[in-house]
């Protein structure tokens, strides 16, 4: 059963132990507190969506050293997280998670992302992301908030988005290069289904294409650097004469 805040918050007895299920959804949690999960080994399901928390790794005395919000929930199966405060994914803001069956993150104005964050989820069953702004605004946040869920047996789900005109679909390409075979749109204003397909092979063929050209110039560099030597080669070749 779900259990509401105010009671939750009222007081903690051995019986909330076994507690599987927890909804603190919509309340006005301005930050998040590890001690609320301690001893909470039976919890399987977690929902924090829709609260104005800008973060989510709780600061000890010191702030650089941040207590690791879900260590102890060995059983969690279903973690919803996010809302439309939420601005930053630090790499340590998932640690002790381990298996998921289903990650749920809101970060519709995300401004800052530690590549890997959502990596420690493994195997991860299923996930629902909501990063509108980012598509927008940061594609290299976007591409890597993707880059760290998408697994070929994961089936994506992507909420939110507004993508039209000459918006880039550069984050897709990590859908793409990471081989995924399940990706769905929700409330989204997205290409129509053609485009949506085109989109994906043009984002990989973009990326194929800076690669291809720093290695053209790192080739062209090497050739220069080669004539050098040959020339060096040259003149010493003639004062040994």
């Amino acid at each position: 059963m779900a259990t509401a805040f105010g009671a939750w918050r009222g007081g903690r007895s051995r019986s909330q132990g076994r507690l599987e299920r927890l909804d603190l959804s919509a309340n006005q949690l301005a930050s998040l507190n590890a001690d609320w999960f301690t001893g909470l080994l039976s919890l399987t399901h977690l929902n924090l969506l829709d609260n104005p928390y800008r973060s989510v790794y709780v600061r000890k005395e010191c702030p650089w050293a941040p207590r690791p919000l879900f260590q102890g929930l060995l059983s969690l199966r279903t973690l919803r997280l996010g809302g439309p405060s939420l601005e930053e994914l630090r790499s340590h803001d998932l640690a002790g998670v381990g298996r998921l069956d289903l990650l749920e993150l809101h970060a519709n104005h995300l401004r800052h992302y530690d590549p890997g964050s959502l990596s420690r989820p493994w195997p991860l069953g299923a996930a629902t992301l909501s990063l509108r702004e980012p598509f927008l605004t940061n594609q290299t946040l976007a591409e890597a908030v993707l880059d760290d869920v998408s697994y070929p047996e994961t089936p994506l789900t992507l909420c939110d988005l507004q993508i039209a005109g000459n918006v880039s679909v550069r984050p897709f390409a990590a859908v793409a290069r990471r081989s995924l075979r399940s990706l769905s749109h929700s409330n989204s204003r997205c290409y129509t289904l053609p485009d949506m397909i085109d989109a994906l092979p043009r984002a990989v063929a973009a990326q194929t294409v800076a690669f291809n050209r720093t290695l053209d110039n790192n080739t062209e560099k090497l050739a220069a650097l080669q004539r050098k030597l040959d020339r060096l080669g040259d003149l010493l070749d003639k004062e040994n004469e």
